[in-house]
């Protein structure tokens, strides 16, 4: 049986960073949520986003229809991190980072997201 690896950039979705591929025993996400405390995490086809006890919200893999929420002109210091297409390791999302919107919770579907925040605001993105 042959299985399917996907895009180049597909296991971006797992944040482990550019250079990991498959992973095929649990890993820990570290990066930038080293020390951070999660309180939620929803996957979409695609991307995972991750809520922080701080009402933080992060990011990662493939920017298909902008379902990371990171805005067409985002840009991070190395390819590494986000390459235009793919964030391959969490990163904040913008709006919510620079607004002092703190999310409350969050869910994925397969091409948009939506989440919740604590003055109970609904924001949606994506196709």
């Amino acid at each position: 049986m042959q299985i399917s690896q996907g895009s180049g950039s597909s296991h971006a979705k797992l944040g482990h960073g550019k250079r990991f591929g498959i992973t095929r025993t649990p890993k820990r996400v570290e990066s930038s949520l080293s020390g951070v405390s999660i309180k939620q995490v929803a996957c979409g086809e695609e991307n995972t986003m991750c809520v922080t006890e701080q009402g933080e919200l992060y990011a990662f893999g493939t920017n298909l229809y902008g379902c990371l929420g990171l805005g067409v002109d985002y840009k991070a210091d190395s390819e590494d991190v986000f390459d235009g297409t793919s964030a391959y390791i969490p990163v904040r999302v913008p709006l919510f980072a620079r607004s002092g919107l703190r999310v409350k919770s969050v869910a994925c579907g397969d091409s948009h997201v939506i989440c919740l925040t604590d003055t109970n605001r609904i924001f949606t993105w994506g196709c």
